[in-house]
C-alpha cells in the first residue's frame, strides 16, 4: 500500500509539472504573438536582440544594435518633411518598418556609417546612430537613401529643447480652445531670426534653428478636438515659421517628440 501510494504521488507530481510547463509555454507564445502583431509604435521592445533587430528593420540593423558598437556611437533624432502627407490619396503609404529597412539596406550597400535603429509612429520620427557623422552629414545621407527630405538633431539637444518649452508659460486660456505645445526645426538655414505670432499659432524663438510653438486647436464641449473646425496641423506651423524666415522648417508636437525620445531608451534596452 505504501509503495503504491508513493508511486501515485510521483505520477501526480509529474503530471503537475508537465501541465505547468505547458501553461508557461502557451503564455510565452501568446506574448510573442501579441508583440508580433501589435502596431509597430506600440510594441514593447523585446529582451531578445534578435527580435529587436527584426522589428527595427531586419539584419541590416545588427550593426547598430551591437552593444559594443553602441558604446561608441552618437544618437540623433531625425525628422522628415511632410512624411505624414506623402502619397496621401495617390498610392499606399509605405509602412515605417519597411521604410526603415529600405533605408538601412541602402546605407549599408554604400558603406555609410549611419543606421536607423528606431522610429515613432508613421510621421517621420526616427532614431539614428552613427560613429562619426555630424548632424548635417547624417541628414544628407538619410535624405539620399530615403528620397525624402530629413533633418537631424542630437538627442541631448532635443531633450533640452523639449524641457525648455515645458517651462515656458502657455498662451492664456480661451473658451473651447486647446493650445498644443510643440517645436519647429529649421531644415535649411534661416535668413532671419525674427518671429511673430499669429492668431492661430503662438511662436517663441529658442535659437536660430528652433522655435517653440503653441498650436491653437478648437475643442468640443467635452474638451475633445473638434474635427469640424480644424485650424491647421503642424504643417501649418512649419509654414508660418518658414514664411517669416525664408527657410524650410518642420514641426512636431511635444507628444511626438517625447515618443521618439523614448524610443532611444527602448532600443538601448
Amino acid at each position: 500500500m505504501r509503495v503504491s501510494h508513493w508511486v501515485g504521488e510521483q505520477i501526480a507530481a509529474s503530471i503537475t509539472l508537465i501541465l505547468t510547463e505547458a501553461s508557461a509555454c502557451r503564455t510565452k507564445e501568446a506574448q510573442r504573438a501579441a508583440e508580433q502583431f501589435a502596431p509597430p509604435h506600440r510594441r514593447h521592445v523585446a529582451d531578445s536582440v534578435k527580435l529587436e533587430r527584426t522589428r527595427l528593420g531586419g539584419s541590416q540593423c545588427a550593426f547598430a544594435l551591437d552593444s559594443n558598437r553602441r558604446k561608441k556611437t552618437m544618437t540623433y533624432i531625425a525628422l522628415g518633411v511632410n512624411i505624414g502627407n506623402l502619397s496621401r490619396g495617390k498610392r499606399p503609404r509605405e509602412p515605417m518598418v519597411s521604410r526603415c529597412d529600405r533605408i538601412n539596406r541602402s546605407l549599408a550597400q554604400k558603406g555609410v556609417d549611419l543606421r536607423v535603429v528606431g522610429f515613432y509612429r508613421h510621421t517621420g520620427n526616427l532614431v539614428l546612430e552613427t560613429a562619426a557623422l555630424h548632424t548635417k552629414e547624417a541628414a544628407n545621407f538619410l535624405s539620399e537613401a530615403d528620397g525624402a527630405t530629413w533633418m537631424a538633431v542630437p538627442e541631448e539637444t532635443m531633450r533640452k529643447a523639449v524641457e525648455k518649452v515645458r517651462k515656458i508659460l502657455p498662451p492664456q486660456d480661451e473658451e473651447r480652445v486647446r493650445w498644443t505645445p510643440g517645436l519647429a526645426f529649421a531644415v535649411t538655414k534661416p535668413a532671419s531670426g525674427s518671429i511673430v505670432s499669429s492668431a492661430k499659432v503662438r511662436l517663441r524663438s529658442i535659437d536660430m534653428d528652433m522655435v517653440a510653438a503653441w498650436k491653437r486647436d478648437r475643442t468640443t464641449e467635452r474638451g475633445r478636438l473638434d474635427n469640424t473646425m480644424r485650424e491647421g496641423g503642424w504643417g501649418a506651423v512649419s509654414k508660418a515659421v518658414a514664411d517669416q524666415t525664408n527657410a524650410q522648417w518642420t514641426a512636431r508636437s511635444l507628444t511626438s517628440l517625447d515618443g521618439v525620445l523614448n524610443r532611444t531608451k527602448l532600443v538601448r534596452g
